[in-house]
């Protein structure tokens, strides 16, 4: 028996997971983009199209989703969620987006686990009562 290491192989078979490069590129790009105030103003700017969006508390993220129809529409109506919302101060809330043609590929708890380690919604939690920050 010889102690000698075993070569590497030199062939192996390739996968192609369209749906995972197609999230790790969302996340890189919900990454690099610029946070803009959660507010009517910003809204009004967007196009209505579909797509995904990522909402912090000036540096921590709530949550990561997608609109199927109306990213302003979407982030609309999860601005009425938050203000009322006693555990946020919606002056801290902030937003990014990217406009996404085909959703079919994405998966937004995929996209959640890459930017921060965990598929759970941190606004889900908040939502529920629970204290997360």
């Amino acid at each position: 028996m010889s102690n000698r290491p075993r070569p590497a192989p030199f062939h192996s078979r390739f996968r192609f997971d369209l749906t995972t490069a197609a999230t790790n590129q969302l996340a890189h790009e919900l990454g690099v983009l610029a946070r803009a105030p959660l507010t009517e103003r910003h809204l009004a700017e967007l196009r209505e199209q579909p797509g995904v969006y990522l909402i912090d508390l000036s540096g921590p993220i709530l949550c990561i989703g997608t609109a199927e129809k109306s990213l302003p529409g979407r982030l609309r109506s999860r601005l009425h969620q938050l203000s009322g919302h006693p555990a946020i101060d919606i002056t801290k809330v902030r937003f990014c987006c990217l406009y996404v043609d085909d959703l079919a590929l994405l998966r937004a708890q995929r996209l959640a686990a890459l930017l921060w380690g965990t598929e759970d919604m941190p606004l889900d939690r908040i939502m529920a009562g629970e204290e997360v920050m």
